[in-house]
């Protein structure tokens, strides 16, 4: 059945003669070798194409695993065992329907993998090697998490010394076991890790296209040692539970640098931690990569590239308006511009970009930040977010005089990113005279690469 569909596909795309077709199906049986690993491995067609094809013949979704963060919950619905023998997964679950990736759909039925329990399988098609991998990935992390809570004894006492403290936090088991829920997060596309103690247990969870996924649940007496452990890489206070504590690492996984931002705040069952990712190879994206619409996208390109105003970008925290402004400077960052800019904090670095971070400590904030920065003889201004009135009333008065200026607003749309800038006291004259162009935006999950 399936040779007669390849056939098909190859001779009716003219991928192959009728006649070449033949020698490769002779070689297969004469070799003992699948029809599709030859025409792969003598470079006829890669992998990721002839199931591509196979999944239009079967009218059927071709997915990519990597594209996909698949709940545990999911992931429960069909055993190991039975995943691993058919060499399928489970990726997602609507009402009643589980969709299940597998490479051949003739090769099992539906009814083998459900096993009398009550719901529908979808099948979509994904390569077996991307199959493979998933299932080494999902499957293998779950048993190397367990394997590394198992290393570390529990503590009895309430209280625990310092020493104590950093003798667990430099201990293999929990190092490991910090280790592998940032590589874990890092592989899921994760721009956010929430470590949430609550009365018997610790709650992994990853924030996924904007939406918390619940990973992991680790025992309760792991927290003084993941705590520690990550306050110490974050150069931060390990004797401090009871105050609020931010902080900063970088970490080195799968040969990407990873910025990581860290909040600690005291709750009643203990320190709630959560981890900013921050991938510094993805955010240089190209502007026309964000999925803005034509229309948009063109409107927002004339405005980037005009040599005065100020071009505000609003939404709501996690939407990717840092994104899109680095994209725009980058799209405007060119050997006769100088471009400077002031944030809270520096998210990433940026080339041939002069970056500044505040300070309130030391009396840096934005305001004086931008006096100075006028000071520099810049082309491009970046102002991470106008806070107050201030900062609005210099960040226009720099849009007057002729320079470029980027900045943030949390507004819902982009007609309240006027009225806030009044509400501020900026009068309404000068906003519509300085004011360029909003851009309103959201992040929208995407399910797929079609």
């Amino acid at each position: 059945m399936l040779e007669e569909i390849l056939r098909k596909i190859f001779i009716d795309k003219k991928i192959l003669t009728p006649q070449e077709w033949e020698g490769i199906v002779k070689e297969s049986k004469e070799e003992k070798k699948d029809l599709i690993s030859l025409v792969i491995d003598k470079g006829v067609i890669s992998e990721e194409d002839i199931y591509k094809l196979l999944a239009e013949e079967f009218n059927l979704p071709y997915v990519e695993l990597q594209d996909y963060t698949i709940p545990k919950e999911v992931l429960e619905i069909i055993p190991e065992e039975l995943v691993r023998k058919y060499q399928v997964i489970p990726i997602m679950k609507i009402q009643n329907t589980v969709t299940v990736a597998v490479s051949n759909p003739l090769d099992i039925q539906p009814e083998e993998i459900s096993r009398g329990k009550d719901f529908e399988i979808e099948f979509v098609i994904s390569p077996p090697s991307h199959i493979k991998d998933a299932i080494e990935r999902i499957y293998g992390r779950f048993s190397s998490l367990e394997e590394v809570v198992e290393e570390v004894k529990p503590e009895e006492e309430e209280e625990v010394s310092v020493d104590y403290l950093e003798k667990v936090a430099q201990g293999a088991p929990v190092v490991k076991l910090i280790n592998n829920i940032i590589t874990e997060a890092v592989r899921e596309r994760a721009s956010d890790i929430h470590i949430e103690p609550e009365e018997d247990k610790i709650r992994v969870r990853f924030r996924v296209d904007g939406v918390l996924i619940e990973v992991h649940s680790i025992p309760k007496y792991l927290l003084s040692g993941v705590s520690s452990r990550i306050k110490i890489l974050s150069d931060l206070d390990i004797a401090e539970r009871r105050r609020p504590q931010d902080g900063r690492f970088s970490v080195k996984v799968e040969g990407k640098r990873i910025d990581i931002r860290v909040s600690f705040l005291p709750t009643i069952y203990g320190e709630n931690i959560v981890m900013r990712l921050l991938d510094k190879s993805s955010i240089l994206l190209n502007l026309k990569d964000l999925g803005f619409s034509e229309q948009v996208y063109k409107k927002f390109h004339t405005l980037i590239h005009r040599p005065y105003g100020i071009i505000i970008v609003c939404g709501p925290t996690g939407s990717g308006k840092t994104t899109t402004l680095y994209s725009a400077l980058q799209e405007i960052n060119t050997p006769d511009k100088n471009i400077i800019t002031l944030e809270d904090p520096v998210e990433y670095n940026l080339p041939l970009i002069r970056q500044c971070q505040v300070n309130t400590k030391i009396g840096l904030t934005f305001s004086q930040g931008l006096r100075s920065i006028l000071r520099q003889d810049p082309d491009v201004i970046l102002v991470g977010e106008i806070r107050d009135r201030e900062t609005a009333q210099i960040a226009i008065q720099a849009a007057l005089t002729g320079h470029l200026v980027f900045s943030t607003l949390h507004t819902n749309d982009a007609a309240s990113a006027v009225v806030r800038l009044v509400d501020m006291g900026i009068e309404p004259f000068l906003v519509g005279s300085s004011l360029c162009g909003v851009l309103a935006q959201r992040l929208v999950r995407r399910l797929c690469k079609c």
